[in-house]
């Protein structure tokens, strides 16, 4: 992952649904538009409160999270979020051939 320009963010348009505004598909998110994001959350008990009652928080929230991690860890500048899910079956098969 290092040395690519973004991250490409596959099942990551369910945590823009729930926690921003409505976009398209091929969207982008800069990494301080995110971090900031969770930082308001993180800092805000009251905000978070509200957020714990919003519809699939415990899918979107996990999804920023992560987002932010991997961006700070590889240096990506953006987020780019795609529509298109993997289905597990595809993920466990693709590390399979990786350790391989």
């Amino acid at each position: 992952m290092s040395g690519q320009s973004r991250l490409v963010g596959v099942e990551f348009m369910e945590m823009a649904e729930v926690l921003f505004e409505p976009v398209p598909d091929g969207h982008s998110y800069s990494m301080a538009h995110l971090k900031g994001r969770l930082e308001a959350i993180a800092s805000k008990p009251a905000e978070f409160e509200q957020l714990k009652r919003t519809k699939d928080i415990d899918r979107a929230l996990p999804r920023l999270v992560v987002a932010v991690t991997l961006m700070e860890r590889f240096n990506y500048p953006e987020l780019v979020l795609t529509s298109r899910q993997l289905g597990t079956g595809l993920i466990i098969e693709a590390g399979l051939r990786a350790r391989r």
